[in-house]
């Protein structure tokens, strides 16, 4: 829906241009706009490019958490949005090997400006907060690792505020060395490549 006519305390309607069309755009609740990346290229990668001299857009709304929370690997490419897509409240999301890292892309689909985004994992009576930076227009980025296995409760807040879908479980596992060697606290080391 597109925010270009005003209803004025007159009761007339008043009509109002914005300085681009992204910013015009309104989302109904539960709805959010996709970045404004997607929206300039998502006609024409639909097929539909807009012809010349017209303003087109193509689904501007997604319907999706207010925040995505979902770990991430350089591997898998693109950012994620969508329902299906991020972590829900207490779900599994992650399986981490002890003492190896795992990253996390939390993505504000609320395009809060300046919000600080903090997150903190719990394991047994063991917690501590983990740093998060600011890797994009309204995405985040942080790790978790822990030394122990075990069912990790992972928390999201926007300045200060436990995101909807937050906590999160993330499971630790024990090393395939302590599976193989149990209680003989052996470690997998990577060969270093031999040159000859």
């Amino acid at each position: 829906m597109t925010n270009f006519i005003h209803r004025l305390d007159t009761a007339k309607w008043h009509c109002k241009r914005n300085a681009e069309l992204y910013s015009g755009i309104v989302c109904p609740e539960g709805h959010y706009k996709v970045s404004k990346e997607v929206f300039e290229t998502q006609c024409k990668e639909a097929g539909t490019p807009c012809p010349k001299g017209r303003s087109c857009y193509c689904s501007p709304c997604i319907e999706a958490y207010e925040v995505n929370v979902y770990p991430y690997s350089d591997e898998e490419g693109s950012e994620k949005t969508g329902t299906d897509l991020g972590c829900g409240k207490m779900s599994l999301c992650g399986v981490v090997e002890k003492d190896k890292e795992l990253t996390y892309h939390v993505y504000d689909n609320r395009q809060r400006e300046g919000a600080v985004v903090t997150a903190g994992a719990y394991l047994g009576a063991i917690s501590h907060d983990l740093p998060v930076t600011q890797i994009g227009q309204f995405l985040y980025e942080f790790q978790l690792s822990k030394s122990e296995p075990g069912l990790a409760i992972l928390e999201v807040f926007i300045d200060g505020v436990h995101i909807p879908q937050s906590p999160v479980q993330v499971q630790v596992t024990s090393s395939a060395c302590e599976a193989i060697y149990p209680g003989e606290n052996r470690v997998s080391v990577r060969p270093k490549s031999l040159s000859l």
